[in-house]
Parts: structure tokens; sequence; C-alpha cells
């Protein structure tokens, strides 16, 4: 464990949240889940070992941490989380919360799960966080704001939104602490932007959507500028305590910093200085204790006008550790009090 004397952590702390980087890539079949259930034991495990990062209200995996067989993405966010609360995965997860009874009663698990292609339509599967706690899943966010390759169809099946998911409440959270925490999926993050500077050129990569009988069709920009409208509203009113984001992952640390700057960086500046942790994982290397924190804090409005100039405003954790399985690390747990 590595305590951060330098860390820029919030004068007035209202939850402690982990955040998790894993070694790997995101997971890309069912039959992975096992293995990672292990890993994701083994990380309570340690956690609850660390007696003074008690009581932790909140711990963030990275995007596609899980993988689903089933695509889910084409139902009302209630049926999806009904089916979701009935997984074995799911209920293997809350199982393993159950250890944290006594050092962190309440504490919230947001896990991400990514699903197989849609059968039979020709497009990619779903994009999940999925908050639970020990009474059950207690939200679920649906990635609504897809970049670029998600939806260009260069070298992977077009992404699908789901209009439903955009004003959908359960993004959003309430932390053991009280805190609210708003949840996004990966390139969700970079929605922020809009909420000062309006109508961003990204906005153009919500191409395909749902139709009410479950088929797919393009999205004309009417539909587009409304389900923009009613989400952003959303966030705004009234905005969260903190931004947790799942993202996927990078090839090593260091290639992460267009994210820190443009995404999480961005996204508390448009958050009037809010904090927002970000987990992720990473392919060849974890990061050092030091390094790729993939958090931001109190940064200032005119971060967003700055364009290229923007910079990192990392937020260091108050306190780090890694975790070692068969003799290799293979995660870094990371504590902020924000």
């Amino acid at each position: 464990m590595n305590d951060f004397v330098g860390s820029r952590q919030s004068a007035n702390a209202t939850a402690k949240i982990v955040t998790v980087a894993a070694l790997g890539r995101p997971a890309r079949r069912p039959d992975e889940n096992a293995a990672r259930l292990t890993l994701t034991a083994r990380i309570i495990g340690t956690l609850i070992d660390q007696t003074d990062w008690h009581p932790i209200d909140g711990l963030l995996f990275p995007a596609g941490f899980f993988r689903h067989g089933a695509a889910l993405g084409g139902l009302d966010p209630a049926s999806r989380a009904k089916i979701l609360a009935g997984l074995p995965l799911i209920r293997r997860l809350i199982a393993q919360l159950g250890a944290f009874s006594a050092p962190s009663r309440g504490i919230v698990l947001i896990v991400g799960v990514d699903t197989n292609r849609l059968a039979g339509l020709g497009y990619r599967g779903d994009q999940l966080m999925i908050a639970l706690s020990n009474d059950g899943v207690i939200g679920v966010a649906r990635k609504n704001f897809p970049s670029d390759a998600d939806t260009n169809g260069w070298w992977q099946r077009p992404y699908v939104v789901n209009a439903a998911d955009f004003d959908d409440p359960s993004r959003r959270v309430v932390l053991a602490s009280g805190a609210t925490a708003e949840l996004s999926v990966c390139y969700d993050a970079f929605a922020y932007s809009e909420m000062h500077r309006g109508r961003t050129s990204n906005r153009r990569h919500l191409q395909f959507g749902f139709t009410d009988a479950g088929s797919v069709a393009p999205v004309t920009a009417n539909l587009r500028d409304a389900w923009m409208a009613a989400h952003l509203k959303r966030l705004a009113t009234p905005m969260s305590d903190v931004a947790l984001v799942g993202i996927h992952g990078f090839e090593h640390p260091g290639r992460d910093g267009y994210w820190q700057r443009h995404g999480l960086a961005t996204v508390s500046a448009a958050t009037m200085g809010r904090a927002c942790l970000g987990a992720a994982h990473f392919a060849t290397a974890l990061p050092s204790l030091v390094s790729s924190p993939l958090a931001a804090s109190g940064v200032p409005r005119k971060h967003l006008d700055a364009g290229g100039r923007r910079r990192a405003h990392a937020l260091n954790p108050k306190s780090s550790i890694l975790v070692s399985q068969q003799g290799r690390e293979v995660a870094l747990l990371r504590l902020f009090e924000v």
C-alpha cells in the first residue's frame, strides 16, 4: 500500500470509492466469467484486509469485465434489469458482496458487462455498467453515446442505441454514504461536453436505433437531438455528486492521456468541478502506483473551451494496492475520497 501526500482530494469528502485497473483485455466470451469471478473474489478479499480503507461506499470495475451471451438492448430498461437480476453471474456477484457486511455495509459494486451480438440483425451487442448491492440490481447504464468506431462499420459491427436509455433514471445510483453517482459506459463520458458546448460532432455517431417493433433503423437528426436533450437535462437536474465511468481499456499505461484530458477532466469541468473516476483494463502492463489514475476533480469551467490545450487535471488516489494471483500482479486497486 502507498499513501500519496500530494493527492488532490476534496476538502469535504462525501464518498470513498475504489477503482480497479485490471491487467488484460475485456472479456470476449461468457466462458471467461468463471476466472473473472475468481479474480473478483480475490479483489474483495484484498479489500476486506485493508482495514484503514473502510467503510468503502463504491467499488468500480472496468467496462466489459464480464460477458453475457444474449443481447438485451432492445428491451426497456426495467425489463432488462429484471433479466440481469436473475442471471447466475449477477447472483454470484451479489453473494460475494456479503463479505463486506461488517467493514463496508451497503457498499455498491459497479461492474461492466458486454453481450454478444444481436441475433440475426448483424449489429453489436450491449455495453452495460451494472450497479449491485446486497439488495440486488440497483442501477443499469447501457451505452447511449457511441464513438465513431462503434458505428462506422469499418472493423466491427455497428452499435445500436435505445431511445429509452437516454432519460433512464436507473443510470444514477445512491452509494452507501448517501452520495449519488452517475454511471457512464466508456464513450458516454464524452457526452458531458455537450452540457456546456451544445451539440458536438460526436453526436453524429448516434446512427442506429431500435424501433418499437424491436428491429433496427437509422436515427434521424430530429430523434438524435430529442434523445440527447432528454439525456443532458437528466444529467444536469440535479447533477450527481460523482461520475463513475467504466472504460474498456488501453494497450498500456500512458495511452490514456487523451481520455484523461478530453474525457474524465471534461466531465469534471462540465459538472462544476465534481469528481469523475474511471476504471479500465490495461492490456500489457498495469500502471504504477502513481501513473494513469483515470480520475479528475476540481477542473475549472474554462477547461471546456481549451480544445487541444486541455490539461489532464489528474486526481491522485489517497492510497493504492496491487493484487496478485498465482504470483503475478493482475489488478491495481485505488482508493479515492471525493
